[in-house]
C-alpha cells in the first residue's frame, strides 16, 4: 500500500518517502517531522517533531501503519494517532523538559552573564560558559543519554536543566560577590 512502512527487526522501513530511504539505520530513533499552514505570507505555519521507540512496530502496529503523511489521513484518523503518539512518544518529554527549563532556567543562566559581559567581566562568562558547556552538557548527555539509559531525554536533561541551573548558580555568585564591580571595559 502506498505510503505504508511495513516493520522488520524494529526499523521503520519507508516506502513512501524514498529520498530518506538512507536516514533509517536499525535500532536508531528517527524524528519524523510534518507542518502545516499556507507560508509566511498566507498565514501561520506550524512544525512539529516526533521521536518514537524503536519497537513502535511491534507495540503498537497500528500507529506504525498510520505513519505517514498527515495531510493525506482523515481528521477523525489523525486525532486517533495524535493519541497513540502522545502515548509514545520521546519527543514529547523533551519538550516538557526544554518548555519548563527554558522559562525558568534559561533567563538567570544567560541573562546574567550578558550583565556580567556588559560590565567588562567577560573573560569569566566566556571560561565557565565553555567549562559548562563542556563539562555539564556535552559530558553530562553522554553519561545520562547513553550509560544510564535515558537516551534522547537524559541528553536533554543535561542540556536544559544540568547545564542551565549549574550556569545560573555560579554567574548568581559571581555577581553577589561583587568582584564585576571592579573589572574595566578596554576599548
Amino acid at each position: 500500500m502506498p505510503g505504508h512502512r511495513t516493520c522488520e527487526k524494529n526499523v521503520l522501513e519507508p516506502t513512501f518517502y524514498p529520498m530518506l530511504s538512507e536516514r533509517y539505520y536499525e535500532n536508531k530513533r528517527e524524528a519524523g517531522c510534518d507542518e502545516a499552514g499556507r507560508g509566511c505570507l498566507a498565514g501561520p505555519v506550524f512544525a512539529g517533531a516526533v521521536i518514537l521507540p524503536p519497537d513502535v512496530c511491534t507495540r503498537c502496529p497500528e500507529l506504525a501503519a498510520g505513519l505517514n503523511d498527515s495531510k493525506q489521513l482523515s481528521e477523525k484518523r489523525r486525532y486517533q494517532l495524535r493519541e497513540l503518539i502522545e502515548r509514545d512518544a520521546e519527543a514529547r518529554e523533551v519538550m516538557l523538559i526544554h518548555g519548563g527549563s527554558a522559562i525558568l532556567l534559561w533567563i538567570p543562566s544567560f541573562m546574567i552573564p550578558y550583565f556580567l559581559r556588559a560590565a567588562g567581566d567577560a573573560t569569566y562568562t566566556m571560561v565557565v560558559s565553555m567549562l559548562t558547556m563542556w563539562l555539564v552538557r556535552v559530558l553530562g548527555a553522554y553519561v545520562i543519554g547513553r550509560y544510564l539509559g535515558y537516551g534522547v531525554v537524559g541528553v536533554w536533561f543535561a542540556h536544559a536543566i544540568l547545564d542551565w541551573a549549574t550556569r545560573s548558580i555560579i554567574f548568581y555568585a559571581r555577581y553577589r560577590s561583587g568582584k564585576w564591580e571592579r573589572m574595566a571595559i578596554r576599548s
